[in-house]
């Protein structure tokens, strides 16, 4: 909204023309040259493009924190899956399964497990970016946030490891 300079009113219309007096007013400009509506200069944020490298960021450290979850799920129903077998067996075929279940959901477990480290050093690089580009670009909150997510999953996969 903006003021009439003559009379005073406020004017909801953008054709730079009081309702009350009819009187012409001038298109307002901001310092930058930008056209500014109803007297109030855009924000910043408007002004600037988009950092696709924070939205890759955030979504290749989601798509990790997913992988990384789904891989406990599934590491966990396998656990469970050999303990039930185990369980009926006492006798050495009984361990076999045991081993041969553990082993299946194993090596159906590792590969989402690198392929959430991948995604995950993938999203702290795009994240590091789009933070260091942050006065070109607007969004870079999503590349924190994409950081913070990347260096947990990062961190869990590396103190699993340690512990395994």
């Amino acid at each position: 909204m903006s003021y009439c300079i003559r009379c005073g009113r406020q004017t909801e219309n953008e054709d730079c023309i009081c309702d009350g007096c009819r009187a012409r007013q001038p298109a307002a400009e901001s310092a930058a040259g930008v056209p500014v509506r109803g007297g109030v200069p855009p924000a910043a944020s408007e002004t600037l493009p988009f950092s696709r490298a924070a939205k890759l960021g955030l979504i290749f450290s989601l798509v990790a924190a997913g992988l990384l979850i789904w891989v406990v799920l599934l590491f966990t129903i396998g656990w469970d899956a050999a303990e039930v077998s185990t369980g009926a067996n006492d006798d050495a075929g009984g361990f076999i399964l045991f081993l041969s279940v553990v082993f299946v959901f194993g090596i159906v477990s590792f590969l989402p497990m690198v392929a959430s480290c991948v995604l995950a050093a993938l999203g702290v690089v795009f994240s590091a970016v789009a933070v260091a580009r942050r006065k070109s670009f607007r969004g870079w909150e999503m590349a924190v946030a994409g950081l913070i997510i990347s260096a947990a999953v990062l961190l869990l996969v590396i103190f699993a490891a340690a512990i395994g």
